[in-house]
């Protein structure tokens, strides 16, 4: 028998920290509260329900630290992309960003068969594409094959084996193995739905420029290295938009950020830094939200050139941090250490597990069994140059410094970053994160170690450790919840001992809008819609 699933709402994969409000009325810092984890919330008192601006404002300017390398949410493989893709694309389920549920979004019902392997969606009709052209069930079967086919994609869409067309209502997609989180990976930005016409006119670089989807907003204008303009699409399948001119726009240093909100300059700030957050709650003209964050951040070490094939110089390195002083000096407290690269609210995190414990004696004695005297050793670390890659990886800088590295630091543009180290493996030692999408470790641990996805931005260790590619095909087959749990915590004991990633923190996700926005949500995910945005 199958199970259907229609315009009710279904619950989604749960998230641990509970979302804030933002958009409230002009009190001092507004109300605190305490979410899950203890973080401290400033909440305000809009709801996120569609309405009319009773300011008579019709824009928005959201401000973000550093610029997108793509618009096509098949090649967008970070957080920042994902946030402006959403304004563009659909997907078949949609997240209901104030909840976390999952909702009918392109697809007004599904079914799935018994032994959850298939999933058959019914479209929603009459839903046009910003090109006038409507969307149809050959526009949905090639955005998933288009997705499956795209390397960056592959955490979301590596259980997929095909997706066909039933009839020009229905489409199927048939997973390779049962696999829980389906639904929730098809509510992300990568299997967004596509106008199959566009692509194939323009070609994958133009229309990762130019972007064509059905959603709330239409590409009008890239500024590179300054902003994205868009307008809202009159004809959306939910209603227009109440907000009809949005922009995103590039602001690197944090404290003018703050300045430019105060100002009026901008009416919203995508992520707050932690040395900007106080001034931001201590302005009773501002709402400030925060949530804990789903990005694990942390070391990795290229594994297969370099000098840290050497396994003794990356344990020197696992026992020469110390997290907790990173999340104080970095991000003023504003984090919580992991013993494991993954979120602590996800499912699969090794509670309990013990991370390499902090001993700068012992990293300088492993130097000397590699051959190396105190600061004779010269690495580079790379990371990005924004604040909150910057400020911790300086931190790191120096404790690895006592520990007897010669370390220098390599602070490079987001979109040269994602091609020489993500992509092409151009590092030898690198700070970063992951987000789990969906609250699961096979988000982050199976892209990222198996040997099948080496390079390309996925398994950017060059991990291959056979025994481990069989530990992760296990954990996406197994049906047993405890069995896949103790099958995850092998891989993180399989990474310690290896030592690939070195396990950090997590930090805290905030955002601040001006005091007459109404619907805005701290997401742990970072997962933004204008469109759910009005004026009072």
């Amino acid at each position: 028998m199958k199970k259907k699933l229609s315009a009710l709402v279904v619950l989604f994969l749960a998230f641990a920290f509970v979302l804030s409000a933002c958009g409230g009325s002009g009190t001092q810092g507004g109300n605190t509260t305490t979410a899950a984890g203890g973080a401290s919330t400033t909440a305000a008192s809009g709801d996120g329900a569609q309405g009319g601006n009773a300011s008579g404002r019709d824009d928005i300017t959201v401000a973000v630290v550093s610029e997108w390398a793509t618009l096509d949410p098949m090649l967008a493989n970070d957080l920042l992309a994902f946030t402006v893709t959403n304004q563009f694309f659909d997907t078949l389920v949609l997240l209901k960003q104030n909840d976390n549920t999952l909702m009918p979004g392109l697809a007004t019902e599904w079914t799935i068969s018994d032994d959850g392997l298939e999933y058959v969606f019914t479209l929603r009709e009459g839903v046009k594409f910003h090109n006038g052209e409507t969307m149809t069930a050959e526009d949905v079967v090639f955005s998933f094959n288009r997705a499956v086919a795209s390397t960056p994609t592959a955490r979301i869409t590596g259980a997929i084996e095909k997706t066909e067309k039933v009839d020009d209502k229905t489409i199927k997609v048939t997973l390779k193995y049962p696999y829980g989180p389906f639904l929730a990976c098809a509510s992300m930005p990568n299997l967004a739905v596509v106008s199959q016409k566009a692509v194939e006119e323009m070609g994958d670089e133009a229309f990762a420029r130019s972007p064509v989807g059905t959603g709330p907003y239409t590409f009008v204008e890239w500024r590179p290295g300054d902003r994205i303009i868009m307008e809202a699409f009159a004809d959306y399948w939910r209603g227009e938009a109440p907000i009809k001119n949005a922009s995103f726009r590039v602001i690197t240093d944090a404290a003018t950020t703050t300045i430019a909100l105060e100002s009026g300059e901008i009416d919203m700030i995508l992520s707050v830094t932690p040395s900007e957050k106080q001034n931001i709650v201590n302005n009773s003209s501002l709402h400030y939200s925060e949530t804990g964050s789903g990005s694990p951040w942390f070391l990795a070490f290229h594994m297969e050139k370099g000098l840290f094939t050497d396994p003794l110089l990356r344990q020197a390195v696992a026992y020469a941090v110390k997290a907790e002083d990173i999340i104080m000096g970095a991000l003023e407290g504003n984090g919580i250490v992991i013993d494991a690269p993954m979120t602590p609210d996800a499912f699969g995190y090794p509670h309990g597990f013990e991370r390499t414990p902090y001993d700068p004696e012992k990293a300088t004695a492993l130097l000397a069994e590699a051959g190396y005297a105190p600061g004779e050793l010269s690495i580079t670390l790379r990371t990005m140059e924004s604040p909150n890659y910057a400020k911790p990886a300086e931190i790191i800088q120096e404790q690895l410094r006592v520990a007897g590295f010669d370390c220098k630091l390599d602070l490079m543009e987001r979109g040269a970053f994602l091609a020489d180290a993500y992509t092409n493996g151009e590092y030898e030692l690198m700070f970063t994160s992951l987000t789990a999408l969906v609250p699961d470790a096979d988000m982050i641990t199976y892209t990222r170690f198996h040997s099948a996805h080496k390079g390309n931005g996925m398994n950017f260790t060059y991990t291959d450790i056979p025994e481990m590619d069989v530990l992760l095909d296990q954990s996406r087959t197994e049906t047993d919840s405890a069995k896949r749990e103790a099958i995850f915590r092998e891989i993180y004991e399989m990474n310690k001992e290896q030592v690939i990633y070195v396990p950090l923190y997590v930090g805290m996700n905030g955002t601040a809008c001006v005091g007459d926005l109404q619907g805005l949500y701290a997401h742990m995910a970072q997962r933004y819609f204008i469109y759910d945005l009005s004026w009072k």
